[in-house]
């Protein structure tokens, strides 16, 4: 029995795993595997590593801090948008309404000329900024508008006028400077701010944009500053601030962000380089731990049936029995 039990343990230290084609350095799949873990490499390690590609997502990220900004100013100023388009569209094409205007004539009955009644529609409708009437920093209103409001800038005085005398048939234009809109008629006293001198628009030339022959820049910055900070709600100005700070965080830390998904890139590029090399020995280790264990697989079957076992629960070899018998 003795016997018995050593031919066993020397069978069961004559074994050997078996390999698997898979895990040979030099078998096809091996091959492939490394080169697919390479592809995967190359995939994983992102752009941005040389100088120039990062100056160039720090630049790309500062513009999305600029565009930020711009697109925080105008929802801030304009929650819809196309009021702006609209003024914009407005002051080339002012919308007269006469048959609307008609319906108030009883306001400026007393008047019998265009002066009168210019003189009139500046009593009825004391100017007040945009920022007061409509809650914008620069709107073009409608005729409905301003005789709802029955307040406005130069462009609801303009509207209106513009809209009675065309109620009554008397002949009119109106002219644009870069912060001043006006009505034009026979008659019309003139005035430094309202003068053919400083107009870039008229409706009664050939209706093109032209450069004024005087511009007086710090009295147009001024009027224009105090039309749009001076009047405008603390609400807006707090938000405006707001947007402010975050692009400047934005397209300040636009250089450390690049940096640092450098740095994360190179992490990554190290852990798949670890892992092509893990890879094929952890794929040996688990083909010698999956390989079957059968040293016994080549026995004669008359042995099985003697009843006779081995070490581990294993049968005994045919010759192992024959001579603990003898």
């Amino acid at each position: 029995m003795n016997n018995a039990a050593g031919t066993s343990i020397r069978v069961l230290h004559q074994h050997k795993p078996i390999q698997h084609s898979w895990c040979q350095a030099d078998s096809p799949r091996h091959k492939t595997g490394q080169a697919q873990l390479g592809q995967a490499r190359l995939l994983w390690r992102k752009p941005g590593r040389t100088g120039s590609q990062r100056v160039r997502r720090t630049r790309r990220l500062r513009l999305v801090g600029v565009v930020f900004f711009f697109v925080w100013v105008l929802l801030t100023l304009y929650p819809s948008p196309m009021d702006l388009a609209r003024s914009v569209y407005r002051v080339f094409n002012p919308p007269v309404d006469a048959e609307y205007a008609a319906a108030f004539s009883a306001l400026f009955a007393d008047a019998v000329n265009a002066h009168e009644i210019d003189t009139l529609v500046r009593s009825e409708f004391p100017y007040q900024y945009d920022w007061v009437t409509y809650n914008r920093p620069w709107y073009f209103p409608t005729v409905q508008e301003a005789f709802a409001a029955m307040a406005g800038d130069c462009k609801t005085q303009l509207l209106v006028l513009a809209s009675v005398l065309e109620s009554r048939g008397i002949p009119y234009s109106f002219s644009v400077s870069p912060t001043h809109v006006w009505v034009e008629y026979d008659g019309k006293p003139v005035n430094r701010i309202e003068n053919a001198q400083v107009a870039m628009f008229s409706s009664g030339s050939d209706r093109s944009l032209m450069r004024p022959s005087q511009f007086d820049f710090a009295r147009s910055f001024d009027s224009f500053w105090t039309a749009f900070w001076g009047y405008m709600p603390a609400r807006v100005k707090l938000s405006l601030l707001i947007g402010l700070v975050i692009s400047i965080v934005l397209i300040a830390s636009a250089g450390v962000v690049v940096e640092g998904a450098a740095v994360l890139d190179d992490s990554a590029e190290g852990l798949a380089a670890t892992a092509s090399k893990a890879v094929p020995k952890v794929a040996e280790h688990l083909s010698f731990a999956l390989a079957p264990i059968n040293p016994m697989s080549a026995e004669p079957a008359g042995v099985r049936a003697s009843g006779s076992a081995g070490p581990l629960g294993a049968p005994a070899p045919s010759g192992a029995a024959s001579k603990s018998m003898s």
